[in-house]
């Protein structure tokens, strides 16, 4: 009588296990959700900026690991100006705008400038320029303040950023 009970509760919960783990979902035939590919930026000319900012053109550069040096010729591709109709951002001014950046990715910022007489500078393009890239990233949320700050070198006469700020969220 105990192996027939024995083996009739064995038999069951055998039966139990299968079912059971035979009613569960395949987790590899879930569809993966698209990572969220558009980003709200401030983009901010700090108070301490010494020109108005005229140009901002970014490229993308790829997942978080990726560096300069992985980048293929074709993704060297920066966009056009993002400040549209002679836009131009004094010190302490702000403008936003949407870039396509998909979560958990990238992209890079070259700045042109306005000194005050109406011309415009691009930065990368000024003689002995030391190419400064500033970040833009797509991580813990899909809005972003960016804040840069634009100085003159007094030996060369060039403009320069001399710093930058990239965070989660809308600062006030």
């Amino acid at each position: 009588m105990k192996t027939y009970l024995f083996t009739n509760l064995s038999l069951f919960l055998l039966a139990a296990l299968v079912v059971t783990t035979g009613c569960q979902k395949d987790k590899n035939t879930e569809p993966i959700p698209e990572p969220h590919s558009t980003l709200y930026v401030k983009f901010v000319n700090d108070t301490r900026s010494v020109a108005s900012i005229s140009y901002i053109s970014i490229r993308q550069m790829g997942a978080v690991q990726t560096t300069r040096s992985e980048l293929s010729n074709s993704d060297n591709t920066w966009s056009e100006n993002l400040l549209t109709g002679g836009k131009k951002l004094n010190p302490g001014e702000h403008t936003f705008f949407t870039l396509s950046i998909p979560n958990l990715h990238y992209a890079e910022y070259r700045l042109g400038v306005d000194p005050g007489d109406g011309t415009e500078i691009l930065l990368h393009e000024q003689p002995n320029y030391v190419e400064y890239y500033a970040p833009i990233t797509h991580w813990g949320g899909d809005d972003r303040t960016v804040s840069t700050t634009v100085w003159k070198q007094e030996t060369t006469g060039n403009y320069y950023i001399s710093g930058w700020s990239d965070f989660a969220g809308i600062s006030k």
